[in-house]
């Protein structure tokens, strides 16, 4: 029976601290061994946050409170961000009243940066009293900011109450909502995330508990709303993996939904809070008293890790297809799409190019007095980390004899099924008509398109007369005069293999028949 229990006991383990991979989190350079915490965005570089570092004129109240009370005396800084490691940099003291000990480190500003919300924890009045009380409830007031950062027209909510705290004001992105903490008795637990509606004249609507997905019977702490309306939090309630752990909960059809935990390297076996995220970027930074840290809390950053690049090696080398000797100074050209990416002319007798794992390539290999090949590295052949090609090379005869008909040679044009659009390795064998058309100036063509024997004859015809069209009006946007090409779709008329109808062929004999021909009608 103990057996059965710990295997259960581990299984479920197993889950609570399975790792979220998509993430890489840093301990930022801005942490010191005093208490840093609670980031808030400015906007996309700057950001506020709270420190312990300033502790020599607090010596008395702190010894008048329990241990480590000293990390309650606090100030507030600035940090630049690091757009590429997402680190915080250049610290430099926030000059404004808000560097005083009437605050704890949680704020939040209205969009326009003209209101601010902020907990303020009375604790001057409290260390007067001479009960036995150690801390009066704190509470929630908003003020004006002027544009020296100063505040004015500091006011209390119209909630706070002596009988329970209200704390970690968190202004929603569009202004219009306020979601906080407290303890009040109408509560699932010890601390509860509530949300009131930010009215027209500054007054608020009644609290509104967040109800049972977000909040347990212990405690639920530091909200933070995106832009998407997603709701991130910290919880000692939900099944986690020690501590206070952070959680998401999404918003959909106007309720929150059953959080859920964010995982490693987000959590960790401690505690884990004061989440913040640049939903646009998909990065942000929370606190932690982490094994690792530098001092009492940390901030840490977290962003998407970077994919490590996937790449493949292609080597090969170049013969004439004639007496299959290697042909040097042969250029081979890497193209993706219609762009270029690399050209190298052979000195070796073999080539080498590293490409991207998931893109398509062709290469052109090309030698003077020779005809160019083109080669599709499609995404079949990709799949292996190395490829080996083996490139012929026909001596150069503008034109051939097929079927008793004189054409200007290319390779072959293929056409997608039932598509007439020109692909990017057709544009390369245009281009090479374009080409002899300009040296014989003479000459003129008719050019031929055939489909396979899939579809109706009569909606093939009507496919083939499409595609010819295409490829003439490619020829004559190049500079052609139309009077010297024509076009004329045959459908499936002219099979150069056994594909008839209802045949059994591959696909690759079907694309043998989607082919295009310029015979030449007129020297």
């Amino acid at each position: 029976m103990k057996y059965f229990i710990s295997i259960i006991f581990l299984f479920f383990l197993n889950i609570i601290v399975s790792q979220n991979t998509d993430y890489k989190v840093i301990n930022t350079s801005i942490n010191s061994k005093y208490a840093d915490f609670g980031v808030t965005y400015l906007n996309d570089s700057v950001v506020l946050f709270a420190s312990s570092k300033k502790t020599e004129d607090d010596k008395n109240f702190s010894k008048n409170r329990r241990k480590n009370n000293r990390q309650l005396f606090l100030e507030f800084y600035f940090a630049l961000i690091n757009d590429e490691s997402g680190d915080l940099t250049q610290i430099d003291r926030f000059s404004s009243e808000m560097n005083n000990k009437f605050f704890e480190s949680d704020i939040s500003f209205t969009p326009d940066f003209k209101t601010i919300y902020f907990t303020w924890n009375n604790f001057y009045d409290a260390q007067k009293k001479t009960d036995s009380a150690k801390f009066k409830p704190l509470y929630l007031f908003r003020a004006s900011v002027d544009k020296n950062f100063q505040l004015i027209n500091i006011l209390p909510l119209t909630f706070n109450s002596k009988n329970y705290s209200v704390r970690s004001p968190m202004v929603s992105k569009d202004g219009k909502r306020l979601f906080f903490v407290s303890d009040m008795s109408n509560g699932y637990g010890n601390f509860d995330l509530y949300v009131v509606d930010i009215l027209p004249n500054g007054g608020h609507s009644s609290p509104k508990n967040l109800g049972p997905n977000i909040n347990t019977k212990f405690d639920e702490l530091y909200p933070f709303i995106d832009k998407n309306n997603t709701l991130y939090f910290s919880s000692n309630g939900h099944k986690g993996m020690g501590g206070l752990d952070i959680f998401k909960s999404n918003f959909i059809n106007g309720e929150f939904q059953q959080a859920e935990n964010l995982q490693q390297p987000i959590n960790s076996t401690l505690d884990d809070f004061l989440f913040v995220i640049n939903s646009d970027i998909n990065s942000g930074f929370f606190t932690s008293n982490r094994i690792d840290g530098k001092g009492g809390v940390d901030i840490y950053a977290f962003q998407p890790k970077i994919p490590e690049k996937c790449t493949k090696e292609i080597t090969g080398t170049v013969l004439n297809n004639e007496t299959k000797q290697a042909l040097n100074n042969t250029t081979i050209a890497l193209y993706y799409g219609t762009d270029l990416i690399e050209s190298k002319t052979l000195t070796a007798n073999s080539f080498s190019f590293e490409i991207d794992c998931d893109k398509n390539y062709i290469l052109v290999a090309s030698k003077e007095k020779f005809e160019e090949n083109t080669t599709d590295l499609n995404e079949e052949s990709t799949n292996y980390k190395k490829l080996t090609k083996t490139i012929y090379l026909d001596p150069i005869s503008e034109f051939v004899n097929i079927r008793e008909q004189k054409m200007i040679k290319t390779n072959p044009i293929y056409f997608d099924l039932n598509s007439s659009k020109i692909t990017s390795s057709a544009i390369i064998e245009l281009n090479k008509v374009v080409k002899i058309m300009n040296k014989y100036p003479n000459i003129k063509i008719v050019c031929g398109s055939h489909t396979d024997s899939r579809a109706s004859d009569n909606y093939n015809i009507s496919l083939s007369e499409r595609r010819a069209k295409s490829t003439v009006d490619y020829i004559i946007s190049q500079g052609i005069n139309p009077s010297r090409i024509s076009s004329e779709g045959f459908g499936e008329t002219q099979l150069v293999n056994k594909c008839k109808n209802n045949a059994k062929c591959t696909e690759k004999e079907h694309q043998m028949n989607r082919r295009t021909e310029f015979v030449i009608i007129d020297e």
